[in-house]
């Protein structure tokens, strides 16, 4: 259980420290700063007030209730012991995925919005907390999907 909220917190403070370093030095909101000429790769400072891609953005109450709910759910289902015993190779991708939900919490209820400054191309901007759920979500179906194809 060690490696599980080890992963959770480095994610989360990670997450914090980075989302607070972007706000303070790519404000005005919304200027680019390319990282080379003709990059496809830049920060820009983009509020998100809603869930994925701005869904919900004009309920904010309703938004951080579901992320609550998220994150206590996800939290309950990794404190079954069966899970994390049998599975010992999903506790840190478990605790990727659980430190970037709660990265984004806090955001919501310290700010009402998650800072977003990550732009890569066409991609929506996204956050450290959302690159570690999606890291942790890759590295739980990844390793079940080739334990499945063996048997």
């Amino acid at each position: 259980m060690n490696k599980l909220w080890l992963s959770c917190l480095v994610t989360l403070v990670i997450d914090i420290l980075t989302k607070q370093f972007a706000w303070r030095q790519f404000t005005p909101h919304g200027m680019h700063y390319p990282l080379g000429e003709e990059s496809l790769y830049k920060f820009v400072i983009v509020k998100n007030e809603g869930l994925m891609l701005g869904f919900l953005s004009e309920n904010q109450a309703f938004v951080v209730f579901i992320m609550a709910f998220a994150v206590h759910s996800l939290y309950n289902f990794l404190k079954e012991e069966e899970f994390l015993t049998k599975k010992t190779h999903l506790i840190i991708p478990a605790g990727l995925i659980l430190g970037g939900a709660l990265g984004n919490l806090v955001d919501r209820m310290t700010r009402g919005f998650v800072i977003d400054f990550i732009s890569i191309g066409d991609w929506p901007v996204f956050n450290i907390a959302d690159a570690a759920v999606v890291t942790g979500i890759i590295l739980m179906i990844i390793p079940e999907n080739l334990r499945n194809d063996r048997s």
